[in-house]
């Protein structure tokens, strides 16, 4: 939780100037893919879509406190051009710059304050295990964190004639796979089982993950999803990696589902955490 705190406090220092990844993660116990993968599912925004929204919005304030050009102001809030800056301010505040100098109302976006306290005297049955190799096979899309295409994919899945030869061959456990982080923080992400092989699907159109072996904190998640996924998530960040000794090392999340999605208040099922001991 601290380290997320920190993230956010470099963010807002370093506002208006290009931000690195990497160097926003210098010296805290978590990278720059796991903070991409975590930032949507904790905040529900993405981290270059929050730092973009900031920048509008002290753009905004800008434009109403200063002088300065709307150029100038453009530049300094890292847009190369008058014609970029103006599209995306529009598309924020819903007036341009200039309308917003003479007096157009504008979109506040606020800081991000981390409010993700999970009150105590809770029991929760988290297990930790160091698993082996293992393989799923199903179909997989380039997406986003939060975005409603899982859900079509898992539905496009289930409903057809794959599902059945899938499920014939596989050992019973169906997981949706989080992994490969991009660049422009797209993920992979699969709808399938676990299968005993590549060679036990090599006759169906599917496409075939390695899990590493990793030791995974298994967090249970009961209620409608994904609301019980974000709830879980939020006590992972503020009660579990403070007090465990444990880090994140976003390598792949997943998510366990013994039976059929349902939108059941008592639907239960699990997330997979890969973590390692932190160093001291």
């Amino acid at each position: 939780m601290n380290d997320l705190v920190e993230i956010i406090r470099r963010i807002e220092e370093n506002i208006d100037q290009e931000i690195d990844y990497n160097q926003l993660c210098k010296g805290l116990g978590i990278t720059s893919n796991s903070l991409q993968r975590i930032f949507p599912v904790l905040f529900n925004i993405t981290l270059s879509e929050y730092i973009r929204k900031r920048r509008l919005t002290k753009a905004a304030f800008e434009l109403k406190q200063t002088q300065h050009s709307v150029l100038d102001i453009a530049l300094k809030y890292c847009y190369e051009t008058n014609e970029a800056f103006t599209t995306a301010f529009k598309k924020q505040h819903g007036a341009t710059p200039s309308a917003v100098r003479k007096g157009a109302p504008f979109n506040l976006f606020d800081t991000l304050e981390l409010n993700l306290t999970i009150k105590g005297g809770k029991e929760i049955p988290i297990e930790i295990k160091t698993l082996p190799d293992f393989y799923v096979a199903g179909i997989s899309i380039d997406t986003f964190v939060n975005s409603p295409e899982i859900s079509a994919l898992w539905e496009r899945l289930t409903n057809s004639d794959l599902v059945n030869d899938l499920m014939s061959i596989s050992t019973g456990r169906s997981f949706g796979v989080c992994y490969d982080i991009k660049t422009n923080e797209q993920i992979k992400y699969m709808a399938g089982w676990e299968v005993e092989s590549p060679e036990k699907v090599k006759h169906l159109p599917v496409d075939v993950t390695l899990i590493k072996s990793s030791t995974f904190a298994i967090i249970p998640c009961v209620g409608e999803v994904p609301e019980s996924l974000h709830n879980a998530w939020a006590y992972i960040w503020s009660k579990f990696f403070p007090e465990s000794g444990y880090t994140y090392t976003g390598k792949v999340d997943l998510e366990y589902y013994p039976e059929k999605v349902t939108n059941d208040n008592n639907y239960q099922m699990q997330i997979w955490i890969p973590i390692e001991k932190a160093s001291i």
